[in-house]
């Protein structure tokens, strides 16, 4: 199959991007990370796996190919659910040890999921075509909602960075910023798409080539020795996220949750946690 020097580069870069991804999950394995962020390890190297085998049917049947298409969508729908729990995990990172915090969290991504799938499912209903043609515009619209949700975070940890107290140069905001980043383009680039479709090939590189510089800056901050607060435990203003967990801890949910797991539990521990949320209470005023 004949290919332009605008499609080889691409499939160079995109290659590039693999093999940057499997360096860093070497990165995280001699730094010892992989326990730490087990679902980021698990989605850099089911990406570079994917692309790889993505490159190889490309070169092997072409782009307009049926088996290409096909292959593409239900490998990137995988990839799709493995963002999402990498965002679910980069959050919780973030505010532990704070469990009020945490099952707030947990709430929000199901209720999120939840709404992203039947939105999916009403816009394939709405579509015409074979039912195959309709499961693809279920994962469009569920991959643009999860780009919005990415996008949400990198305003959450890039516009309230000083107010979270955290710095962008921690594994935990510099993953989020990247899938962030990646997402903002990949949105952008989807717009300029319907409206310019002859440039097609300018923003496929433009999109592999903004995702081989987010994994490049993950390789370094996994690298290099992490900087400022990891996570909002650390932070100076603790106290604020303390006051919020205390106050998600004393609603009729949290409440509910305790009382299901009470019987897992023994009674000593208990009381020690009781103790300890009575004297954070009392620290915070």
């Amino acid at each position: 199959m004949h290919l332009s020097s605008f499609q080889w580069l691409s499939v160079g870069i995109s290659l590039l991007t693999a093999g940057g991804q499997i360096f860093l999950l070497n990165v995280m394995v001699r730094k010892d990370l992989r326990k730490s962020f087990p679902m980021f390890f698990l989605y850099n190297g089911t990406y570079a796996a994917v692309s790889v085998f993505l490159n190889v049917v490309y070169l092997a049947n072409g782009a307009a190919s049926p088996v290409y298409f096909y292959i593409f969508w239900i490998l990137n729908t995988a990839l799709m659910l493995l963002e999402f729990t990498v965002m679910h995990e980069l959050f919780v990172h973030s505010v532990k040890p704070y469990s009020g915090l945490i099952d707030l969290a947990k709430m929000m991504f199901r209720w999120a999921a939840a709404f992203l799938l039947l939105v999916a499912a009403l816009n394939a209903f709405a579509t015409s075509g074979s039912g195959l043609m309709k499961c693809v515009a279920a994962t469009v619209y569920l991959n643009r909602g999860l780009r919005l949700m990415q996008c949400g975070m990198l305003l959450l940890f890039f516009l309230f960075e000083r107010r979270l107290g955290l710095s962008w140069r921690t594994r935990v905001i510099s993953a989020s910023i990247g899938l962030g980043l990646n997402a903002a383009c990949s949105l952008c680039l989807t717009f300029f798409r319907a409206r310019y479709p002859s440039g097609g090939l300018g923003f496929d590189l433009t999109e592999n080539g903004v995702y081989l510089a987010v994994v490049g800056a993950w390789i370094a901050c996994f690298w290099l020795p992490q900087g400022g607060h990891q996570n909002v435990m650390e932070s100076p203003r603790k106290l604020i996220f303390q006051r919020w967990n205390d106050t998600l801890l004393s609603t009729p949910f949290a409440m509910q949750s305790s009382l299901a797991s009470a019987s897992m539990d023994s009674f000593l521990p208990n009381v020690e946690r009781t103790v300890e949320r009575v004297m954070a209470r009392k620290m915070t005023h």
